[in-house]
């Protein structure tokens, strides 16, 4: 961890860290949220099919294999 660290800061880079317990103790989303505000990042929820466009347009090249992924996430999410 200290390596990383290390790496953030020689490179100028925000480092956000999250700890296993939080995950436990069901306060991790709530302190991720605080971290990432506190930082300047503006949350904001997005729809199934906004992510699934944001996913599609970070693709360089359409892939059969890619749709056949989009395709079963988009099945299973309407299955439940």
């Amino acid at each position: 961890m200290e390596w990383k660290r290390e790496q953030f800061r020689r490179h100028s880079r925000r480092l956000i860290e999250t700890y296993q317990y939080q995950q436990a103790e069901h306060t991790l989303i709530p302190g991720l949220k605080r971290q990432l505000k506190n930082n300047g990042v503006e949350l904001k929820e997005m729809t199934l099919p906004g992510i699934l466009d944001s996913i599609e347009q970070s693709m360089p090249d359409k892939d059969p294999l890619y749709e056949l992924i989009f395709s079963y996430i988009s099945k299973a999410k309407t299955n439940g």
